[in-house]
């Protein structure tokens, strides 16, 4: 039987991005994609980037006085050739860091995120989802999809997936954890309780409930 390996994608969230947060993300791209000790970016690329965001700039300042249509196309067409290069190189970090370390997501996640980029998160279970939808310094914004038959959401985290801290419980399926280790790839599982009819019977021994898969971030 084939063994399946895990293939870890790049989101391309950075084509949404307005220019004002465009800008700044394509300068760290190009300062920490050039410099990766694993998957260093292609310098004609980072080169090829530079140029765009150069352009920008250029375009950027002159429509702070200048409103006219001609401008706004530039513009237009300038953030485009801008997220067309940063796509190449994400589709290069991409499939270099998966050849590098073929099915270990861990730590292709870990040359993503030090680039720059953030992962595609794919629901584990088919019908529900969890994912880590905001990072800021050590916290992470967290969620599952709320479903009504259920009237507990239980969370845990891990650094190693051994060794694993639980969370309060919690009525609500949205939440932000806060005091995170800054740094370091942490991993989150979490579970659902059925909402019970009548008097709760509880187990006079705390139980573990089923958690589901890991997901992972490496935290700011």
């Amino acid at each position: 039987m084939k063994n399946v390996l895990f293939y870890v994608k790049i989101l391309k969230h950075f084509a949404k991005l307005k220019v004002p947060e465009l800008l700044p993300f394509a300068k760290g791209i190009s300062a920490k994609g050039a410099i990766d000790p694993d998957v260093p970016v292609d310098p004609a690329l980072t080169g090829q980037l530079n140029g765009n965001i150069k352009d920008l700039e250029i375009t950027v300042v002159a429509r702070e006085t200048d409103t006219s249509i001609s401008l706004t196309k530039t513009e237009g067409k300038q953030t485009t050739a801008l997220v067309r290069t940063l796509t190449k190189i994400s589709t290069g970090v991409e499939e270099g860091a998966n050849d590098l370390y073929p099915g270990d997501v861990t730590a292709i996640q870990v040359i993503i995120f030090r680039i720059g980029f953030r992962v595609f998160k794919v629901p584990n279970i088919a019908g529900r989802f969890f994912e880590i939808f905001k990072t800021l310094v050590a916290t992470v914004y967290i969620r599952i999809k709320a479903d009504k038959t259920y009237n507990l959401y239980q969370w845990r985290w891990s650094l190693d997936e051994k060794t694993w801290f639980r969370l309060d419980d919690t009525t609500v399926a949205s939440i932000i954890i806060f005091g995170l280790p800054s740094g370091k790839m942490v991993f989150f599982q979490s579970a659902v309780k059925l909402k019970v009819k009548g008097v709760p019977k509880i187990n006079a021994i705390m139980q573990e409930p089923e958690w589901g898969d890991s997901i992972s971030e490496l935290i700011p």
